[in-house]
């Protein structure tokens, strides 16, 4: 397992991310209070939202872009999931790390305010739960990983076209 540790982070919060994907990827779609299709979805790390949009950024890589990639392509991002989990081709999970700092409500609102035609659960968990586990865990104490916020949003619109923005056609 290979911690991507990024400049102006903990080792902390890197470690304890790449340790819930490394569990998320390993749970075959079901994992605590999460649940996708694992053979249609995606765990995508560091995963950016664009606005009004919050279906995965489809740009026939297997990664999500990087704030240099898609500042790049003049593209900016209003906010980066540190963990989010695809299902059905829709982000259905975004999850924060917490350490030093917990998940703000500017960024809560920014996340609730994507439009998306599915249901989006926001989630917080604490980076010193993750790391004191030994092994996968099968209990999640809401003090340490819990929801957010939950929203329903019915504004349909058209979805993305694959290789936006990186595949100009």
């Amino acid at each position: 397992m290979l911690i991507k540790h990024r400049p102006g982070e903990s080792y902390q919060h890197a470690a304890a991310r790449t340790v819930f994907i490394d569990w998320l990827n390993l749970s075959n779609g079901s994992f605590g209070p999460f649940h996708w299709r694992s053979d249609n979805g995606n765990v995508w790390e560091e995963f950016p939202f664009i606005k009004d949009v919050s279906e995965p950024i489809n740009n026939s890589m297997s990664y999500a872009p990087s704030y240099e990639e898609l500042k790049a392509a003049n593209v900016y991002p209003i906010a980066i999931a540190d963990i989010a989990i695809e299902h059905k081709g829709m982000i259905v999970y975004a999850i924060e790390i917490v350490h030093k700092h917990d998940i703000s409500e500017e960024k809560i609102a920014k996340l609730k305010g994507l439009k998306s035609c599915c249901e989006m659960e926001i989630w917080r968990i604490e980076a010193h739960w993750v790391l004191s586990q030994v092994g996968m865990p099968t209990e999640f104490p809401d003090a340490c990983i819990r929801r957010v916020d939950r929203y329903d949003v019915r504004a349909w619109r058209e979805p993305l076209v694959l290789g936006w923005p990186f595949n100009k056609i």
